[in-house]
């Protein structure tokens, strides 16, 4: 377990991007966002290396190739009983969700399926900067990092992408 996360710190230190966010999702697994492949990342830290892969493609100036069209991932959160992620990005400053058939828990191949909804005009408004984006073991609220103004805002993670209602703490 210790020599994948070591090599997924040694990646990131090496590049300056590459992988900067992680949450778990059960006693085997993490998700990593990863900036160097603008995906979110499921790695089996028991087996190691990567049990699934999402490329983060749904901005719409996202043009495979270009990395300068990719919305900069930077925070991914989850729970063991979410069938659901939220990413957080840079470029676009968005707030993303990615829905999943069944928990990653219970199907790792889920998110390479999965769909991906950024959230509405409300959360988009108040997210200048977002940072790490956090779920609740139980999967009922969530949180995200505004960097801007520093500020961290509580919201139904359950809720579809673009009915999300931020609240601030």
């Amino acid at each position: 377990m210790h020599r994948t996360l070591a090599l997924v710190a040694a990646r990131a230190a090496a590049s300056g991007i590459g992988p900067v966010g992680i949450s778990r999702v059960d006693s085997r697994h993490v998700l990593i966002a990863d900036k160097l492949d603008n995906a979110v990342i499921l790695v089996d830290i028991l087996r190691g290396g990567a049990a699934g892969r999402r490329e983060m493609d749904a901005s719409p100036r996202y043009r495979a190739g270009d990395a300068t069209t990719w919305p900069d991932v930077v925070g991914v959160g989850t729970c063991a009983s979410c069938n659901f992620a939220w990413v957080t990005t840079n470029r676009d400053e968005r707030l993303y969700k990615l829905s999943f058939a069944a928990p990653l828990a219970n199907d790792t191949s889920g998110l390479a399926r999965a769909t991906v909804a950024a959230a509405g005009a409300n959360a988009t408004a108040a997210l200048l900067e977002p940072r790490m984006v956090a779920v609740a073991a139980d999967g009922r609220e969530a949180y995200v990092a505004e960097h801007k103004h520093g500020v961290v805002y509580a919201f139904d993670p359950r809720a579809a992408a673009p009915d999300v209602a931020l609240r601030r703490l």
